[in-house]
């Protein structure tokens, strides 16, 4: 007030200078001290001060100034601090819940009409579409959580959403995928890329590459350093950073016996242990996955409605062909990785097959680490 008394044409920028405060503290306290009568304002043109203005102590305000002044403009300064502190706090509120929203549920428009969102776990949208595309249009499968027990889990799963219009996405979908985090190698983050799935009514619109630039953009988000999928048709994922890194053969196998007697599955399974394994999950073609062993030697094999499929196995290779022959029945199907032995281990043995190329297997490394290559992912740790 001394100050002001003075010098009553200072700007509020030289007033708070001279004050050692800021411009916005400086000007709460004038606001504080006008209230109570003793200080006023009034304008003339040839102030210096841009706006017009002087501050004029009352006669009020000069009687007042001496003890009340200091004890006054430091309860202000308070209060104004506090003020400050209170605002920057509700600020990074509304800032992380609005960050919160757009990497986990908050529509974000597509194209105007389409909109994704983004999930932890899957909700009931996306479990309806999987099942339509992946299983009922084809007359197959159990249930989704007996197919995939992790379908019901939040954490480490992450699912995508475009929904048909501006309504609640949780309903329906038009196009779903699901990323499902894997420990698979110590200090790399691994995002399994699966369920890919868009409505017959919707399909050739681009709703799939839309879904797969989201997906990209999640993985970012989430700090994923690689992502993995696997897919016939590869050239729809390239144009968004995959590769191909390695391809699996799928087809026939067949052997006809030396007395021509056909054999059935598990026509001999005399001494050998059979685990049903099917609790960990089924491939969407299969209905079960059993695991046949006999001492140091195991197969995986995989029923399904159109026969058998052998997708893994251990041991070597006299030990393992002897479970096959006991169990497989003339013709099954095989499931393994274009590079494998068993192909040459088939033909000596006196097998005949037709074994073109199948999924083929597709990285995109987003964290820019020089990571060496991922080992073969079974089908039963695939999505």
């Amino acid at each position: 007030m001394r100050i002001l008394q003075e010098n009553p044409d200072l700007t509020q920028r030289e007033l708070a200078e001279e004050l050692g405060v800021s411009v916005g503290g400086l000007n709460y306290c004038l606001k504080a001290l006008m209230e109570k009568g003793w200080v006023k304002v009034q304008n003339f043109s040839q102030s210096k001060n841009k706006f017009g203005y002087v501050y004029i102590l009352t006669p009020r305000g000069i009687a007042e100034k001496a003890a009340l002044t200091s004890r006054f403009l430091k309860r202000k300064m308070e209060e104004y601090e506090l003020l400050k502190a209170e605002i920057e706090t509700l600020r990074k509120e509304v800032g992380d819940k609005a960050a919160t929203e757009q990497r986990m549920g908050t529509k974000i428009n597509l194209d105007g009409s389409r909109q994704y969102s983004v999930h932890e776990g899957v909700p009931p949208a996306a479990k309806a579409l999987i099942w339509e595309v992946f299983f009922r249009s084809r007359g197959r499968g159990i249930d989704l959580s007996v197919h995939y027990p992790w379908i019901d889990q939040r954490d480490r799963v992450t699912s995508i959403l475009i929904s048909p219009d501006h309504g609640n996405e949780q309903a329906t979908a038009a196009a779903a995928l699901v990323i499902k985090e894997a420990s698979l190698v110590a200090g790399r983050k691994i995002g399994l890329v699966g369920l890919v799935c868009v409505d017959e009514a919707f399909r050739g619109s681009g709703l799939g590459h839309k879904l797969v630039s989201a997906a990209t953009e999640v993985a970012r988000d989430k700090s994923f350093d690689t992502l993995v999928l696997w897919t016939g048709k590869p050239n729809v994922y390239v144009k968004h950073g995959f590769a191909v890194d390695s391809i699996d053969r799928y087809g026939k196998i067949w052997k006809h016996t030396a007395d021509g007697v056909g054999r059935s599955f598990c026509h001999d399974p005399s001494g050998l242990k059979i685990d049903d394994i099917s609790s960990l999950g089924i491939p969407a073609f299969a209905n079960r996955v059993l695991v046949f062993s006999h001492d140091t030697a195991s197969i995986t094999v995989m029923p399904a409605a159109q026969g058998y499929t052998l997708a893994a196995w251990s041991g070597s290779w006299d030990t393992v062909f002897k479970i096959i022959e006991r169990i497989l029945p003339d013709t099954w199907s095989l499931n393994a990785p274009a590079d494998s032995d068993i192909y040459a281990e088939l033909e000596a043995r006196g097998y005949s097959f037709d074994l073109p190329a199948g999924a083929q297997r597709m990285t995109n490394e987003l964290s820019g680490k020089d990571f060496p290559g991922l080992p073969y992912i079974p089908l039963l740790n695939r999505i």
